[in-house]
């Protein structure tokens, strides 16, 4: 069993794939009502896709020709490969970042990482630490959005309640509308800053295309709320999303969702916020301990 298949062991998200002729394990579906993915046993995702638009290339069967099965694993081999065509410079620039203050160390590697998947994209990013040292909530600034980068619990064989819990608080620091009479909340001081560097960010390119240039701070608030972005590592992805999917559809409103017929709709698309920061624990985990290595 890989580390994957221990992870998702026991969720009913995740269901087999056999090999038609074998009946042997080749991979996974993972299916949320309105969302697909086909995933390899070391939790690569393969193909992905909206019902809605697209059908899986798994029928629920989940009995596959084997070769069908090679097809998708080679064609996501080959995206991997273009991926890491750039990993020489990818890891040049996570490890110098880590190689800094230890107690800051990880999260400056994944925001370095993000920044890194993200240019490699053709992305214009700007570094939001560097406009504000320490920069509330929001880390990168692109042209398509704001985004918080959080690299949280690398040293766990997997992760902990207690891990989820923070990712899940940093997901309602973006989403949390302001309170009339109640103190400036994340998002609010957050777009404060944006709003006094909003020319330089637009100047740069880094000034989402979904937002007017000359937006309030209220409109930069509402903005992050709607669309700001949480990347963590890239194996944690699919195990926070099901973590954060449970407790919405039982408690919408912490999550800034209202109740009703389309809740599980728009509890998908929140989950389509959480992405990769392009590494995942085990490539953090090495370059960190490689980076202060005495």
């Amino acid at each position: 069993m890989t580390e994957f298949e221990q992870k998702i062991e026991g969720n009913a998200f995740f269901h087999k794939i056999f090999d038609a002729q074998t009946g042997d394990i080749i991979g996974y579906r993972y299916d949320s009502n309105g969302f697909w993915q086909v995933l390899d046993r070391q939790g690569h995702v393969l193909r992905a896709g909206e019902k809605m638009l697209e059908e899986p290339l798994v029928d629920p069967i989940d009995f596959v020709d084997p070769e069908a099965f090679a097809e998708m694993a080679a064609e996501r081999a080959a995206t991997e490969r273009i991926r890491r065509a750039l990993s020489p410079e990818h890891v040049a620039v996570v490890e110098h970042a880590m190689a800094g203050d230890l107690r800051k160390s990880i999260g400056a590697g994944g925001e370095a990482s993000a920044a890194a998947i993200l240019r490699s994209e053709g992305r214009t990013v700007i570094d939001l630490n560097r406009i504000k040292p320490n920069h509330v909530l929001l880390d990168l600034s692109t042209g398509h959005s704001f985004i918080s980068v959080k690299t949280r619990g690398i040293y766990e064989e997997r992760l902990s309640p207690g891990t989820l819990n923070a990712y899940g608080r940093d997901l309602i620091a973006l989403l949390e509308r302001p309170e009339p009479g109640i103190a400036p909340n994340p998002a609010q001081k957050a777009a404060e800053v944006l709003w006094s560097n909003r020319e330089r960010l637009a100047e740069a390119g880094a000034w989402p295309r979904g937002l007017r240039p000359d937006a309030s701070p209220e409109e930069i608030t509402a903005f992050i709320n709607k669309e700001g972005r949480l990347l963590v590592p890239e194996d944690q992805v699919a195990v926070l999303r099901e973590h954060i999917r449970a407790r919405a559809l039982t408690s919408p409103t912490i999550f800034e969702l209202e109740p009703g017929p389309d809740l599980e709709r728009r509890v998908d698309h929140l989950l389509s916020r959480i992405e990769s920061s392009g590494m995942t624990t085990a490539e953090y985990r090495s370059l960190n301990d490689r980076a202060h290595r005495h």
